[in-house]
């Protein structure tokens, strides 16, 4: 499950920018006018990709968060409760 984990979180920070590299001409830009244009293709391109992301990011941590996380705060509960009853 770490590894899984692992290769998200790589994912959530990578992989933007491979598909913001991806999509951005070959060449450098020669103008300031081809700069901006790379520059607002680039922003329009992020908040979409992270988005994307950033959901199945989410969706991994509510299955560690259901299968691992919360069982093991109810049995200490369940034992706490069990303590004083």
């Amino acid at each position: 499950m770490q590894n899984k984990s692992s290769f998200l979180l790589i994912k959530f920070l990578a992989i933007p920018g491979i598909f913001l590299l991806a999509a951005a001409p070959l060449a450098l830009p020669e103008t300031f006018e081809g700069a901006k244009d790379l520059g607002l293709t680039w922003l329009q391109t992020l908040p979409q990709l992270l988005e994307e992301t950033w959901q199945e990011f989410s969706q991994i941590l509510s299955h560690i968060w259901n299968s691992y996380i919360k069982p093991f705060l109810q049995q200490i509960w369940l034992t706490i409760e069990d303590f004083f009853l």
